[in-house]
């Protein structure tokens, strides 16, 4: 029997083709380790499924089996292509032949344009061609690279160039568009070219090697890009006549290598430089996000305002996305640091216009704004929405942007989850997330989980499990010291306030309020209202368990004041059960200002909310049983990444089928999108986090 993970396996690698499973199935000599083993090294060249599949093709007109034979160097196929690559003119026709014949032809589009063979025959045809006409292979992909550049499809292009041995032609035209893929933001696709030149090749290409390096900083790969810019910068320096503007760059990429490895303090004269000398806008511009960066995080607003930027025209702004995309999101995270929510918002919102116009929604560029929206949201008490901002764009989130919308989206969907009752899902997350903390040497990323973790330890009353979070935290500010105001000093921060919770919990209020008035001094010399908002409410339960009734009402006062001028809700809410206390103290004080009472209602009852949540029957049971059996295999095969033709052939049933189901689901679980159904019902505990 095979294991569900190989069934899995078995279902993506046969697309669920019926032939190829009965084939397999029907194997006497393939059982237990043997069949496992099968399935792992399961190609369209290996019997017997390429027996089964040169019959079908026998059985093809000589001149049919040709065209697919010549085509399978494609990994996509159109009308147009196949009449570039085959010199047929009848190409449309014979897709459509193909297709009609359901000789495992998948549609790639609803108009009937693009095609893919399946991959089991794409595999066949590959290894036949290869066997019985490999000195066509190389022509056949210069053609089909020429159609490709025609169509400015540099992609494809440059993958077809190098298949077919034309290296040079390939690096000729990835110096046309390599420049022009980083300031979209498209930086996997140039990495993955430079997979595949070998390091000679590349060796006298500055212009490509330089854009390499900036792709390989704004992917995260620190590392990675200031050995790039260390072996570029000696090159340059052996020229005759070193060129001082490349030079220039390279410290530019190594500047933003370091700022998104969170060392702000470090990036900052590096990238000051980078501003005060270079003459090219995209450099200058970079490396001002880069100062801008520096100075937010250090606290220096007026230095971050001071900070030039060359406006691009309009064109150049739709040529140069990222930096400009950067330039909003920064702009709005030093808003929401002074809690000007609304501005903040704005600020995203048209970040996240200029690349869904220019990249596409589903980029990287959208991706940053999008998680700083998603965090807005949420403290506007919307979670719905909030997690609707990032689920779909978790893996763009992930794999390109920096440590803030990485903390804003794991911040967001952990705690939208807890606030589902589901702590499972919210530790797994914040698991998650630490993880990539600690890949990315991001301290300020793990200690944000781990003050995390320890908020929901103390909220629960386990203060052993709470003590061990504000331990590591001990330790993490240690290992990232902040001597100076910078990115690190908010690790210090989670340290201090994470502590000052559980010694309130610990009935030692004197030393809880000596730290947080501590604390209250650093973030007040760094301008960071954002956090006061989160101090000053630990002081005011810290006094109210004290027994200072009055000075915890007074306070909390303040703090309802500021909050509800800026829209914070979801916070305040956050904060714990001291909240109530808080709120019926200030309530019963008196002297709330009639414009505040409609905010502390509407706080009263999202407190009474959440208490009833936890004391309701569990939300997930009541969803599970509204859903149907068929409904729930379908949600599970979804979260496992099925396509719905994927998940029609597993259950035997049609795609218009599990259309309706799917349209059920989301009806029932409140969503719009696959992605969506699949958070919610992680969060519910139907399907499991992984």
């Amino acid at each position: 029997m095979l294991e569900f993970p190989d069934v899995q396996l078995l279902q993506r690698k046969t697309e669920g083709w019926p032939a190829a499973l009965r084939i397999i199935s029907s194997m006497p000599s393939q059982s237990g380790s043997g069949l496992k083993e099968y399935v792992h090294n399961l190609s369209g060249s290996q019997r017997p499924i390429a027996a089964y599949l040169r019959e079908m093709l026998d059985e093809l007109p000589v001149e049919l089996v040709d065209f697919m034979l010549r085509t399978a160097v494609l990994d996509r196929l159109s009308g147009a292509l196949c009449e570039a690559v085959t010199g047929l003119g009848a190409s449309r026709s014979i897709l459509a032949s193909l297709a009609q014949r359901q000789m495992l032809l998948t549609p790639l589009d609803n108009d009937g344009v693009w095609f893919r063979y399946h991959t089991l025959l794409a595999e066949y045809l590959r290894q036949r061609l290869e066997a019985d006409r490999g000195i066509e292979v190389p022509e056949l992909h210069g053609r089909a690279a020429l159609w490709y550049a025609s169509h400015e499809l540099w992609t494809e292009a440059v993958q077809h160039a190098i298949a077919a041995g034309a290296p040079d032609r390939a690096i000729g035209w990835i110096k046309n568009c390599a420049m022009a893929l980083i300031k979209k933001g498209d930086l996997f696709t140039l990495l993955e070219w430079q997979r595949q030149f070998p390091d000679e090749l590349m060796r006298g290409q500055c212009e490509v090697r330089l854009a390499i390096g900036w792709g390989l900083a704004l992917a995260l790969r620190f590392d990675e890009a200031l050995k790039l810019a260390t072996d570029i910068e000696g090159d340059i320096a052996a020229m005759p006549l070193p060129d001082g503007n490349l030079l220039c760059e390279c410290q530019a990429i190594r500047s933003v290598a370091i700022a998104l490895k969170d060392d702000s303090e470090s990036a900052l004269p590096l990238a000051q430089d980078c501003v005060d000398r270079s003459s090219d806008p995209w450099t200058a511009n970079v490396a001002s996000n880069v100062v801008r960066f520096s100075h937010m995080k250090a606290g220096s607003l007026k230095q971050f305002h001071a900070t030039p930027w060359i406006p691009y025209s309009v064109e150049e702004d739709r040529r140069n996305v990222f930096a400009s995309v950067y330039r909003h999101c920064l702009n709005g995270l030093t808003e929401e640091r002074q809690i000007r929510l609304a501005a903040a918002e704005k600020h995203y919102r048209e970040g996240f216009r200029v690349a869904e116009q220019d990249v596409g929604p589903n980029s990287i560029a959208a991706a940053l704004p999008a998680s700083l929206i998603a965090r807005i949201k949420y403290e506007q008490g919307l979670l719905d929405e909030a997690e609707a901002w990032v689920i779909d764009r978790l893996p763009l989130i992930n794999s390109g942007t920096m440590l803030d919308c990485v903390w804003s989206t794991y911040f967001v969907i952990s705690r939208v989850a807890a606030a589902r009752m589901n702590f499972e899902r919210a530790r797994t997350l914040l698991e998650r997330a630490e993880n990539l903390g600690v890949a990315r040497d991001w301290g300020r990323l793990s200690a944000g989980v781990i003050a995390e973790q320890a908020r929901l330890y103390l909220n629960d009353g386990r203060l052993d499990e709470a003590a061990a979070c504000v331990d590591r935290l001990e330790r993490l500010a240690r290992k990232y010291p902040a001597p100076r105001p910078g990115a690190w000093s908010e690790i210090g921060w989670y340290h201090k306030l994470a502590r000052a919770h559980l010694l309130g919990l610990q009935a030692r209020s004197d030393e809880a309020a000596s730290i947080l008035q501590q604390l209250q001094h650093e973030a007040e010399a760094m301008e960071h209202r954002q956090f006061l908002i989160s101090i000053a409410i630990r002081q005011s339960t810290v006094q109210l368990s004290a027994g200072k009734a009055a000075e915890a009402v007074s306070r909390f006062r303040r703090v309802l004041a500021a909050c509800a001028a800026a829209g914070l809700y979801q916070t305040v809410l956050d904060e714990g059960p001291a909240i109530s206390e808080l709120l019926q103290a200030t309530r019963e004080g008196g002297n709330l200002k009639a414009d505040l009472i409609p905010y502390v209602d509407r706080l009263a009852a999202g407190l009474q909310r959440a208490r009833q949540d936890r004391s309701a029957p569990d939300s997930s049971a009541r969803i599970l049983s509204a859903l149907s059996r068929r409904e729930t295999d379908i949600l599970t095969r979804i979260a496992d990444g099925l396509s719905n033709k994927e998940i029609a052939r597993s259950l035997d049933i049609g795609p218009e089928t599990v259309k309706s189901h799917l349209k059920s689901v989301f009806t029932k679980l409140g969503v719009e999108k696959r992605a969506q159904a699949v958070s919610r019902a992680q969060t519910l505990g139907i399907v499991t986090t992984r």
